[in-house]
Parts: structure tokens; C-alpha cells; sequence
């Protein structure tokens, strides 16, 4: 919650989602908006798997290229301590979407992402902020293996479809800058963005299986973590008075509206010389008709 420390005005704030088949979903919505509805074949290890709801099909927005996407309409609860933390983060877990396949008894049918963020505002009306992204990646599938069919093949399509953008992303940014990274071909690298786009400190985690059967996966994983391991990135500190951010949103409002308004006014000539071709083409067929009929 908001406290002073050394004079500062420190909120901490926590928020949980979903990529459920590029449908973003707010796991930590209030019961009202999203009560827990069994999937009709999903393991009944987790008690309140959730369908895709009406209302809970959140939606990407461009704030500014520094701090990238946000999800309008996303729950943020405010935290004080780390039980807090650890409560919120298990109330989103089990709301998550799992399943049974042949490879997996619990599996993942989303990607997943708890975010932390912390806000400082100090004498002088300096704010600072700071997020800590906490991504679980649903594993890429194979259907031979997974034997998945209907509902289940779709949600690995939607994964591996994801994971194969996150990997081309990941080859692009390592290439440092010769190939533009296609973050918007998915929701998830959108998400993303910030976070490998240079603002950050990374750390991944690949899990492996030890089995030969899995070989192909690991060695399919290991690859995807070497490659992430060529991605440069430098966090650096996010600051900025509240003055200038005031004056910064000033002025771009102002070159908004100036764009609306030369926008307008391009628009009405553009009506007005249409309308005039019209008059004209119009007058042309009228004068043509006169000159045929006393020619007759």
C-alpha cells in the first residue's frame, strides 16, 4: 500500500493474466465478471479452469513507445507485503486454463504473465517506476505426441503459432537491429516488448526433460535459450518529474488536436471539390443534351 519512506510515496501494485488463443484474460477479475466455469475435458486436478467469457476478452493499447503495451480494463491490486503477493498469485493459478494430454496431465493451454509493478514518487514530484514481469510459457506441442484433437489442437496451434513469433522476435533482436522484429504478429511478443526491447534485465528459465523420448524438445528448448542469450538489453532508470510529464502530455494532446483539425479541414475540401467536379460533370451533360436536341 502506499507508505513514506524517507519521504517518498511508495505503491506497490500487482496484476495476472492470460493468452488463452490470443484472447487475453484478467485472472484476477472480481467473481462477478468472470465466475469460474469448468472447460467440459480439463483435469479436475485444478477446481476452476475458466471458459473464455463475454467481457473478459481484454484488449492490447499503445501507450508510448517507452512504456509500450497496456491492457485497458486489467485488475491492479494494490499490495503490501508478500503474502499479499503469494495470495494473488495463487488465486490467478488456479483460474488458469490446464488440460490433459498424452503428454502431460496438467498441461498449460496458455501463456501466462504476473506483473509487479512499483511506483516511487519523491520530493520534487520526481516519480519513479518499476516493473517485474513473471511470464510462464506454455510448452511448444506436438500432436502425435499429444494426441490432441478438437478444442485441445486448436490451443496448440494458438501456442506453437506464439512460440514460433517469440522465436523469430528473439532471432531479430539478436541480429541487432537487421531485421525488424515482428512483435505485432502476436499478443504475447506485444506484451513482451517492453521487457526485450533493450529496458530491461531478463532471465530465462528453460525447463528440459531428462527422458529420451523428449530429446527433440529439449534440444528444441536448449536452442530457443541460446539464442535468447544474444539479446542485448540494458535496464536503465525510469524516471521522470511530474512537470515535464505534464508538459509532455500537453503538447502531444496539442499536436492531436492540431492534426484533427488539418484533418477536418482537408476533409471539407475534399467534399467541396468533389461536390464542384459533380456541379460540373453535371452542367456538361445538361449543355450535351441541349446541343443534341436542337440538333434534331
Amino acid at each position: 500500500a502506499n507508505s513514506a519512506r524517507v519521504g517518498n510515496q511508495v505503491s506497490v501494485s500487482a496484476s495476472f493474466l492470460e493468452i488463452y488463443n490470443e484472447r487475453i484474460r484478467d485472472l484476477l477479475a472480481p467473481d462477478d465478471l468472470a465466475s469460474p466455469v469448468k472447460r467440459p475435458s480439463f483435469s479436475t486436478s485444478r477446481s476452476a479452469a475458466l471458459l473464455p467469457l463475454p467481457g473478459c476478452d481484454l484488449h492490447l493499447r499503445m501507450t508510448s513507445p517507452s512504456r509500450g503495451h497496456m491492457v485497458p480494463g486489467l485488475t491492479e491490486v494494490v499490495v503490501s507485503n508478500l503474502e499479499d503477493v503469494l495470495a494473488l498469485w495463487r488465486r490467478g493459478e488456479v483460474q488458469r486454463a490446464v488440460a490433459e494430454t498424452s503428454m502431460n496431465v496438467t498441461s498449460s493451454r496458455s501463456h501466462a504473465i504476473f506483473s509487479i509493478e512499483l511506483r516511487s514518487m519523491a520530493p520534487g514530484c520526481r516519480e519513479q517506476r518499476a516493473k517485474l514481469h513473471f511470464v510462464d510459457l506454455a510448452g511448444s506441442e506436438r500432436q502425435d505426441r499429444a494426441k490432441t484433437s478438437g478444442q485441445r489442437l486448436c490451443e496448440g496451434i494458438a501456442i506453437n503459432q506464439s512460440l514460433t513469433t517469440l522465436s523469430r522476435v528473439i532471432s531479430a533482436l539478436s541480429t541487432e537491429g537487421k531485421v525488424m522484429p515482428p512483435f505485432r504478429e502476436s499478443k504475447l511478443t506485444m506484451l513482451l516488448k517492453e521487457a526485450l526491447g533493450g529496458n530491461s534485465v531478463t532471465t530465462v528459465l528453460a525447463c528440459v526433460s531428462p527422458d529420451a523420448d523428449d530429446l527433440e524438445e529439449t534440444i528444441g528448448t536448449l536452442e530457443f535459450a541460446s539464442r535468447c542469450k544474444l539479446v542485448k538489453t540494458n535496464a536503465c532508470r525510469s524516471e521522470r518529474m511530474r512537470r515535464d510529464l505534464k508538459e509532455h502530455l500537453e503538447s502531444e494532446k496539442g499536436l492531436l488536436e492540431a492534426q484533427l483539425v488539418r484533418e477536418r479541414t482537408e476533409h471539407a475540401e475534399s467534399i467541396d471539390r468533389l461536390r464542384a467536379e459533380l456541379y460540373a460533370a453535371r452542367c456538361g451533360e445538361s449543355a450535351a443534351q441541349v446541343e443534341g436536341a436542337v440538333a434534331a
